[in-house]
């Protein structure tokens, strides 16, 4: 009964998270290379193709956005907040379009960030 028990605690925060994202992907490098961050912008805003890396995280983003990524593992935040940064940094007036997109009215992107800040 034990092991029941056990098994189910370890497949139960599987069910509440994003298991078809990636933690190997490391958004730190991407920001190094402007020219690969604006395609994963592009993809996400519907501007140009999506790799099937940037497809799996576009299909995340509205949910993640409007639950501050209440889903996410904490290598996912810290994806998300590397990307934000580097987003509104080097790509400024994308950064106000990607936000408007995913957040219109506003209500959640600020939550969203206050909540990916702490990893």
């Amino acid at each position: 009964m034990k092991f029941v028990i056990l098994c189910l605690l370890g497949i139960i925060p599987l069910a509440w998270s994003y298991a078809d994202v990636s933690d190997k992907v490391h958004f730190e490098d991407i920001i190094k290379k402007p020219d690969v961050l604006r395609a994963e912008l592009y993809c996400y805003l519907d501007r140009g193709p999506c790799d099937e890396v940037a497809a799996q995280h576009k299909i995340h983003i509205t949910e993640a956005v409007d639950t501050a990524c209440a889903k996410c593992t904490p290598t996912h935040k810290h994806n998300v907040k590397v990307f934000i940064q580097g987003v509104s940094h080097l790509f400024p007036e994308l950064y106000h379009e990607f936000r408007d997109r995913y957040d219109p009215d506003g209500k959640h992107y600020d939550v969203l960030i206050d909540e990916v800040q702490k990893f």
